[in-house]
Formats: C-alpha cells, sequence, structure tokens
C-alpha cells in the first residue's frame, strides 16, 4: 500500500495485501490470503479461506471470515472477530476485544484488559496479563483468567475455568463445570449443573448454586455455601463458614473443625440428632446438615454465628 490511506482487494486467488503506512482497508476475497496492516489503524477483512490477518500498530478491527483464520491484532486496542471455523484469535499487547464466532477457537488476550467472547463449540481462552471479562458460550471451553482480576464465565457446556493470579470471579453458568480460583481472594460461583469448586489459595467465597455440587475451600478463611442440591463441602485450611438457607437440600461437611470453623443458619430453627455417619442437624427450612465424624454430644452453640 504505501504511505496513506490505501484501500487493497484481493481476487479469488491466495493474496498478499501489505497497508504500510496509514489507515488502511484490506480485503482478500476468496482463497487463503495473508493480510497485514502494518502501521495504522487499519480495517482487515479475510473474506472465504483459512486467512492471516496481521494489524500490526494501531488500534486494528480484523474480521476472519469463513475459514481456519489466524488472527493477530499486535500493538493497540484491537477488535478481532474469527467467524465461522476453527480460529486462533491473539490479542497481543492493548486493551483488545476478541469474539471467536462459532467453532472450536482459540483466544489469548495477551498484555491489557481484553474482552472475550468465546461464541459457539468448545474453546480455549487465555487471558494473559491484565483485568479481563471472559464469556466462554455454548461448548465444552477452557477458560483461564491469567493475572490480575478477571471476570471469566463459562455459560453453557461443561466447562473448565480457572481464575489465575489475581482477585477474581469465575461462574460457571449451565452444564457440569469444574471451577479453580487459583490464587487470591476469589468468588466462585457453580450455577446450574453437577459442579465442583475448588478455592484455592486466599480468602474464598464459593457458591454450588442448583446442583448436587463439590465445594473445597482450599487455604484461607473461606465462605462457603452449596446451595440448592445434595452438596458435599470441604473447607480445608483455615477458618471457614458454611452457610446454609432456607432452600439448602441434603447437606454435608467432610472436614468441620470446631475449633475454627463455623456455621450460619440464616435464622433457621434446627435440631441435632446422632447418625452412623456423623451428626446430623435438621434445619426448619426443610434442609439437612450431616457434620462428619462428629456426635450430638460434641455439638455447640457456639458454632453458629448467624
Amino acid at each position: 500500500g504505501g504511505a496513506g490511506n490505501d484501500v487493497l482487494a484481493g481476487d479469488a486467488g491466495d493474496d498478499v495485501l501489505g497497508g504500510h503506512d496509514g489507515d488502511d482497508v484490506l480485503r482478500g476475497g476468496a482463497g487463503n490470503d495473508r493480510l497485514y496492516g502494518d502501521a495504522g489503524n487499519d480495517v482487515l477483512d479475510g473474506g472465504d479461506g483459512d486467512d492471516l490477518l496481521v494489524g500490526g500498530g494501531g488500534a486494528d478491527r480484523l474480521a476472519g471470515g469463513t475459514g481456519n483464520d489466524v488472527l493477530e491484532g499486535g500493538d493497540g486496542a484491537d477488535q478481532l472477530f474469527g467467524g465461522d471455523g476453527s480460529d486462533i484469535l491473539r490479542g497481543d499487547a492493548g486493551d483488545d476485544i476478541l469474539d471467536a464466532g462459532a467453532g472450536n477457537d482459540q483466544l489469548f488476550g495477551g498484555t491489557g484488559n481484553d474482552r472475550f467472547s468465546g461464541g459457539d463449540g468448545d474453546d480455549v481462552l487465555d487471558g494473559g496479563a491484565g483485568a479481563d471479562v471472559m464469556y466462554g458460550g455454548n461448548g465444552r471451553d477452557r477458560m483461564q483468567g491469567g493475572d490480575d482480576d478477571d471476570l471469566v464465565y463459562g455459560e453453557g457446556g461443561d466447562d473448565v475455568l480457572g481464575g489465575g493470579n489475581g482477585n477474581d470471579r469465575v461462574g460457571g453458568g449451565e452444564g457440569n463445570d469444574l471451577i479453580y480460583g487459583d490464587a487470591g481472594d476469589d468468588t466462585l460461583g457453580g450455577h446450574a449443573g453437577d459442579d465442583r469448586l475448588h478455592g484455592g489459595d486466599g480468602n474464598d467465597r464459593l457458591y454450588g448454586d442448583i446442583g448436587d455440587d463439590l465445594v473445597f475451600g482450599g487455604a484461607g478463611n473461606d465462605w462457603i455455601e452449596g446451595g440448592a442440591g445434595n452438596d458435599r463441602l470441604w473447607g480445608d485450611a483455615g477458618a471457614d463458614v458454611f452457610a446454609f438457607a432456607a432452600s439448602s437440600g441434603a447437606d454435608a461437611i467432610m472436614d468441620f473443625d470446631p475449633t475454627v470453623d463455623r456455621l450460619v443458619l440464616n435464622g433457621q430453627h434446627f435440631t441435632v440428632h446422632d447418625q452412623p455417619d456423623g451428626l446430623r442437624i435438621d434445619l426448619s427450612g426443610g434442609g439437612t446438615i450431616v457434620v462428619g465424624a462428629l456426635h450430638a454430644s460434641a455439638f455447640s452453640s457456639a458454632w453458629i454465628v448467624g
């Protein structure tokens, strides 16, 4: 293209287009094309075919179109749209928008505060450095927030989600999800489905929500709430609080430490009984709590803090 603001269009073959300086528009058309925006705020449209789009410097807009495309934003606040097909999107430096579209896609934010949308398909999303916002869409997605304070939401499908470093918010959405808070003081929500939540390091808040969930607090002083369904709860290390609402099901605390752990019953009346696998607390809201390896004689009202 040279200096100036250029408009370049390929034909039905496999084209190589370079914008060089200026705010350029490059359209590959049909075929397996290579488009390079270089300097400036460029618009790159791959069209049909398996294309490579490289934005370069500037705030660029890259659209892969139909096909299995590779999009690299480069420096600047870029917008990357994969379209149909199994695409690879790399935001690189800057606060980028990565929208994969349909297909089994891979999205890498790089540095900056990025926003991800996986769309339909089994996607891989990696936030990298920065405070990122990530939505997996439908499909069995694998998502990792990376550094800083991220929002990671799986949406539909059985997802594997990790917050990474920072104080993250991680939600499973629909499906039977596996959720890791990792480092930091995280908030994890299983939402619908039979989920498995691991708080990891830090003082975390874990909510199983709907479904029969397994919830592990990890290191730190955690708040653990199974929600609706028959849940099994582990506080692990630290002084943990186990909370039960009127909508709780038949839950079990697997490692209650009466010297440091506490219960929140939200004002429900209760009765205490012995049974073979531990102390059972019957709640006036209809739920039950089995506290493993303890007997009714060990119960103390000091356990109840709310």
